[in-house]
């Protein structure tokens, strides 16, 4: 738990800095590297919590210059939040509407794992980059955690098995295990 919580704090110091001065290629990179030596510290250590640690080295899938590093503004919903550029929805994830039982904790647990303020890196959906509101879709990493899949294996979210042919993600350990 202390690892993590500087693994969070390291990464948004970076982001911050790297917001700052404009760097964001750097920033993606530097944000890579942490978590990967994260991933390499945690798999040593017995996990006995729910974290899903992504199925691929975050360097490895950000290398095709499809991920942004960005400051979340607003959390609109348990698959959707705002930044200072982009409005993001989660890829292949879907959690209940403003009308619609499990609307509150799912809503609750984004905001839980995603704070506003913090910083996010998504890595944009290739097959399928916007909805058709105009969303960024992708897979959204809050710190060490994939929030796309956070949600599923929380109970929170179901998968929208209707876009798994024209998602990247589709092929994904987290998107199979629900119907993919």
């Amino acid at each position: 738990m202390k690892l993590g919580l500087i693994v969070l704090v390291s990464l948004c110091f970076v982001a911050v800095l790297g917001t700052l001065f404009g760097l964001q290629q750097i920033v993606t990179h530097q944000a890579q590297i942490i978590l990967e030596e994260y991933d390499t510290k945690n798999k040593e250590s017995d996990s006995a919590t729910t974290e899903m640690i992504p199925s691929k080295p975050l360097q490895q899938i950000c290398s095709d210059d499809n991920c942004i590093t960005e400051k979340i503004t607003k959390i609109v919903d348990g698959d959707t939040m705002y930044t200072e550029n982009y409005k993001i929805r989660l890829s292949l994830t879907n959690t209940p509407e403003k009308d619609e039982s499990g609307f509150s904790e799912a809503t609750s647990f984004t905001a839980r794992l995603c704070p506003v303020g913090s910083m996010v890196i998504v890595n944009q959906d290739d097959l399928q980059p916007y909805d058709k509101y105009g969303r960024l879709l992708g897979e959204v990493f809050c710190g060490d955690k994939l929030l796309n899949s956070e949600l599923l294996y929380n109970g929170l979210a179901n998968i929208l098995s209707q876009y798994c042919d024209t998602s990247e993600f589709a092929g994904e350990n987290w998107a199979k295990e629900f119907g993919c």
